[in-house]
Parts: C-alpha cells; sequence; structure tokens
C-alpha cells in the first residue's frame, strides 16, 4: 500500500531553480498548488515549465528523506536536457 506524503506549496516553491530563473511563472505556481493538495495529473503546453515543476517536486521528495526517486522522460533527448539542466540528477 502506498502511504501518501503531505506536501506543502511553499515546500515545493522553495525547491524551485532559483538559481536558473527569477521568478516561477503562474501556471508553475498554480501547479505546486495542485501537487502540494495530493496525487495530480499536470498538463502544460510545451516550453510551460513542467521540467521545473518535476524537478522541484523530486527535490522536496528528496528532503524528505525519500530514496529510489524516479524521473520518467518519454526520449532519451529528454533525459538528456534534465542531465544538462540538473547536473546532479543521475541518467
Amino acid at each position: 500500500m502506498l502511504e501518501l506524503i503531505e506536501l506543502k506549496e511553499e515546500e515545493l516553491l522553495e525547491n524551485f531553480s532559483w538559481h536558473r530563473y527569477s521568478e516561477p511563472r503562474p501556471n508553475q505556481r498554480k501547479a505546486f498548488g495542485i501537487v502540494a493538495k495530493g496525487p495530480a495529473t499536470l498538463e502544460i503546453q510545451t516550453g510551460g515549465g513542467k521540467t521545473e515543476i518535476g524537478h522541484a517536486f523530486l527535490k522536496t521528495l528528496e528532503k524528505k528523506r525519500l530514496s529510489s526517486l524516479i524521473y520518467l522522460t518519454i526520449t532519451k533527448a529528454m533525459a538528456n536536457e534534465i542531465k544538462t539542466r540538473y547536473p546532479e540528477v543521475k541518467v
């Protein structure tokens, strides 16, 4: 049985890529609020900041001492892009 982890929107914002961007986009802020409420499927346009949302989500879970976190992509090119943006991520 899976245990739901409690997240707060503020935690997700703390783990946003502030070193890369000065401000989250409005749709990213909205997504953080949705994700904080529980399991969700997000549909966001190309270039809408999904990678940064996912990274903030995983960093938040990592700080809660969860292990074996996985970020799935549909292409190797996207996996390589994530590795370029976030070198600490193992691909």
